[in-house]
């Protein structure tokens, strides 16, 4: 037997102290993965999105003739 039975007990003290941490990192850990999930979906969505705005605006571009005057007020 090495240690005094004080020195036991507070060893489990600590381990289950450590023990409790874990737990909470554990599931920070979980949480933050969860959240990465839905923000790659997210990401996903929008890159869409921007596909289909920018094929939209390069049909519109492409077809329409601005009037010189609107023209020249845009640049």
């Amino acid at each position: 037997m090495s240690g005094t039975k004080v020195e036991r007990v507070e060893g489990r003290k600590d381990v289950e102290r450590v023990e409790k941490m874990w737990n909470v990192w554990k599931k920070d850990v979980e949480r933050v993965e969860k959240d990465v999930e839905r923000v790659e979906k997210d990401v996903e969505r929008v890159e869409k999105d921007v596909e289909r705005v920018e094929k939209m605006w390069n049909e519109w571009k492409g077809g329409h003739r601005f009037p010189n005057s609107l023209h020249n007020q845009m640049y």
